[in-house]
């Protein structure tokens, strides 16, 4: 394994998936890459300007970084703006990654339903091995 993605929306900060992505990279050797996405498509009708909403994905990947160094593992943040899904798998094909990290949906019910789960969706769309951290209870 040579590179691995850790992938989150804007405002998610994902301490609980960095200690397995961390594991997976000291195990592996694996580069590690945090990919924020400022989630366009879910934040349509979000009242913050469109430069906003990036900023938030680049403080999210930010953060994100920093719970991976405390875990003892160097990893460079990227933020980008789009739709989740498609932003992730264009991006991972992007770096070749070979294991694409990602936590389980907080969205319940119906809205889950109707704006989807960025973990399933990439489970189900990219192409490529993800590993999908569950929520604590």
């Amino acid at each position: 394994m040579k590179r691995i993605l850790v992938v989150s929306t804007a405002g998610i900060d994902e301490p609980r998936i960095a200690h397995p992505a961390a594991q997976l990279a000291e195990e592996t050797g694996a580069e590690v890459t945090v990919l924020v996405v400022d989630d366009v498509e879910s934040q349509r009708f979000a009242a913050l300007p469109r430069d906003e909403l990036l900023r938030q994905a680049s403080v999210t990947a930010d953060r994100i970084v920093e719970h991976l160094a405390e875990a003892g593992v160097e990893a460079t943040p990227v933020a980008r703006a789009g739709p989740a899904v498609q932003t992730a798998i264009e991006f991972a094909n992007e770096i070749d990654a070979d294991l694409i990290v990602v936590g389980s949906s907080r969205r319940h019910g119906v809205v889950k339903r109707l704006l989807g789960s960025l973990a399933l969706d990439l489970v189900q769309r990219s192409g490529r091995q993800v590993l999908v951290i569950a929520a604590p209870d």
